[in-house]
């Protein structure tokens, strides 16, 4: 699955690429002084079952969708964008042990880019300000043993971070683009984590730190201009 999703990414950007570069006789100038609508995804090449997720998150990195919005100038844009990312993961083995993982991820950005026409593409560089909320728990039991083993452990972090950024962006259209970026993410965050074994709280500790990482691993945005 993870396979086919890919190759369907690169499919669909050969055939942007195509049709922008011979469906047209004449340069794609984009509007100015726009407004931009975008549908984003990232770590497009992460493990489905990572344990290091999402892109804005000191957790780690999976798959994340995203919309976004810009106000465009000739050189420089505002923008904001919401994501989300969820896994859930079910694991059953022969001894009767099962283990549930259930990731939620939510980050808000806003922020400034600059602009600068490089060939046929542009070249977007800026920074933004990111406020990000991540939620973690897994169910553990065990049937196994003579008395039934339950085990709960459940992390949930806040954070606020920048982000400095640098993409690329390609015009099918005057109105229509395809985007790629990647950011360096410095978030400091806060939050608890809590144990319960066998429905009784054994932990219940305060976390808090500062995370430095480089993503997402791939990147697409299908952007609208209007």
């Amino acid at each position: 699955m993870k396979m086919k999703f890919q190759l369907a990414i690169a499919f669909f950007l050969i055939v942007l690429m195509h049709n922008g570069a011979f469906s047209q006789n004449k340069e794609v100038i984009p509007r100015e002084d726009s407004n931009e609508l975008g549908i984003n995804i990232d770590n497009i090449f992460a493990e489905s079952n990572s344990n290091y997720l999402g892109s804005w998150n000191p957790s780690g990195r999976t798959k994340a969708v995203g919309l976004s919005y810009k106000r465009i100038y000739s050189k420089s844009a505002f923008r904001s964008r919401i994501s989300y990312s969820s896994v859930n993961n079910f694991v059953d083995d022969s001894l009767k042990n099962t283990t549930k993982d259930n990731y939620l991820l939510l980050a808000v950005q806003a922020g400034y880019e600059l602009r600068k026409k490089v060939g046929s593409v542009q070249l977007l560089y800026g920074l933004d300000v990111m406020l990000n909320s991540y939620i973690y728990s897994q169910d553990y039991v065990s049937s196994s043993q003579p008395s039934s083993l339950y085990d709960k452990v459940r992390t949930e972090v806040w954070g606020v971070g920048l982000v400095p950024f640098l993409g690329m962006k390609y015009y099918i259209l005057p109105n229509f683009s395809v985007s790629t970026e990647i950011n360096l993410t410095i978030n400091s965050y806060r939050g608890k984590y809590r144990h319960y074994s066998n429905n009784i709280s054994d932990r219940n500790d305060k976390v808090a730190g500062c995370s430095v990482f480089l993503g997402p691993i791939g990147s697409l945005g299908i952007n609208f201009s209007f």
